[in-house]
């Protein structure tokens, strides 16, 4: 008897639930939301990707890079269950440990200011490739030394079904990180 009280009530609850979501037109996520979704990690990594973002062995943003953080950060918390990895890179100039370290400092304050702007830290993994993975094969000139002062972002999804669930070592990063280019 029990039983079949609960079984009427939940098929009451059943038809009062179907009728809100029609009059209201709601919905499950939808494909156009899964596209909307990758739209916005394009928008991101654009943003946090952009160029001018550090000066000759400085580890300070920009002003414009600045602003590019906080519309990227913007867009990151309207997106759940993402991670980001920032790689730090520098130019060839100086001592191959100092290129490291400052490349380290360059990928830690893109990550304070994506947490002044309200990202989640824990989110976010810093690494360094110092001066090991230039942006691009051009000989060397003053603007390819530019180009090389940066800090590369890649948006994680860990909701992709695509991606793998265990953990990857730091070696396996690397090898993403300099898969596409070759080098």
């Amino acid at each position: 008897m029990i039983l079949s009280i609960h079984y009427h009530g939940l098929n009451q609850l059943s038809k009062h639930f179907e009728t809100v979501n029609a009059m209201t037109q709601c919905a499950d996520p939808t494909e156009n939301e899964q596209v909307m979704t990758a739209s916005l990690k394009e928008q991101i990594t654009e943003l946090l990707n952009s160029d001018n973002q550090f000066s000759f062995n400085d580890f300070q943003v920009t002003p414009k890079y600045i602003s590019r953080l906080s519309q990227a950060a913007d867009l990151i918390k309207q997106v759940d269950k993402i991670n980001l990895l920032l790689v730090g890179h520098t130019d060839i100039s100086g001592q191959q440990t100092n290129n490291y370290e400052l490349a380290l400092k360059r990928a830690e304050t893109v990550k304070h200011w994506l947490g002044i702007y309200g990202v989640n830290p824990a989110t976010i993994t810093t690494l360094t490739q110092g001066s090991l993975s230039p942006y691009s094969n051009e000989p060397d000139s003053n603007a390819k030394r530019h180009s090389d002062r940066r800090v590369e972002a890649i948006v994680i999804d860990i909701t992709d079904k695509d991606t793998n669930k265990k953990v990857h070592a730091l070696s396996s990063w690397t090898k993403v990180l300099n898969g596409p280019k070759g080098q």
